[in-house]
């Protein structure tokens, strides 16, 4: 050979690791189906939802946590680099009033099939 390489061409490719998982892992994709179909349960039930069960205001709460989090610890600092920080605390406060009057609005829905 003209150059003396000692691995081989596949070395880390989509074909070797696929070897690498049927040989040593999951021989018959057991796991990997089990994966596959709890997802597509997953999906089904999601679309069949009227409405997706998100909940928007333990994200609120969790902005608010945050940015007190980030105000207590680099408060100063941000708000002699940034003309506009405090305006992120009225942002999120807007984004938390919004989401309890989608709230409301999502209570008063006829959800019934």
């Amino acid at each position: 050979a003209l150059y003396n390489v000692q691995w081989f061409a596949l070395y880390h490719t989509e074909y070797e690791v696929f070897d690498i998982y049927k040989s040593q892992f999951d021989r018959d994709f057991k796991c990997l189906q089990a994966v596959a179909r709890v997802s597509a349960e997953v999906t089904r039930s999601l679309a069949d939802s009227l409405l997706l069960p998100l909940g928007l205001s333990d994200y609120s709460q969790g902005l608010h946590d945050i940015y007190h989090t980030l105000d207590n610890d680099y408060g100063a600092i941000l708000r002699e680099n940034l003309r506009n920080f405090d305006q992120l605390q009225k942002t999120i406060s807007q984004f938390s009033e919004d989401v309890q009057e989608f709230e409301k609005r999502v209570e008063k829905l006829d959800t019934k099939k």
